[in-house]
């Protein structure tokens, strides 16, 4: 499972990233520990990295917080994520599901059945860790035949 920040995500931005997350973790149920960390990236202009939000995966939530490097607003979301997800879609580029490099993005769009939706985003080394989070929570949870 990813409970940390992954290494590529530099150390200011780390920092802040950190201590955002502790403080919604405190407005968890107590019963909802985090079992997955996952920070959304993408490429903005010249290859400099965005990050839209960050997810956070506990046993029975998932909780998506929107534009985490916004210094004056915390939002987030808490959503019901056991055997919840109705709809989803994987894009990729420049990514072929095991080979990484820099320029590769994967994209994963879902809606569950309340009505929610979310996106999750990577790039580069982070491809890896969206399709293990893929794999792990999304795919268990999908409410689709297969």
């Amino acid at each position: 499972m990813i409970k940390e920040l992954p290494s590529y995500i530099e150390a200011p931005v780390r920092t802040k990233l950190e201590m955002l997350i502790t403080i919604v973790c405190k407005s968890l149920p107590e019963s909802e520990s985090p079992e997955i960390i996952f920070v959304s990236t993408s490429l903005g202009d010249g290859g400099v990295p965005n990050y839209p939000g960050i997810w956070i995966f506990t046993p029975k939530l998932a909780v998506e917080i929107r534009n985490p490097l916004n210094p004056n607003r915390i939002q987030h979301e808490l959503v019901p994520f056991v055997k919840a997800v109705d709809w989803m879609r994987l894009s990729a580029r420049k990514y072929e599901f095991e080979d990484v490099s820099e320029e590769s993005q994967l994209q994963l769009e879902f809606t569950t059945k309340d009505g929610y939706s979310g996106e999750l985003s990577a790039s580069g080394q982070g491809c890896s860790d969206l399709m293990e989070i893929y794999r792990q929570r999304f795919l268990p949870h999908f409410l689709g035949t297969m």
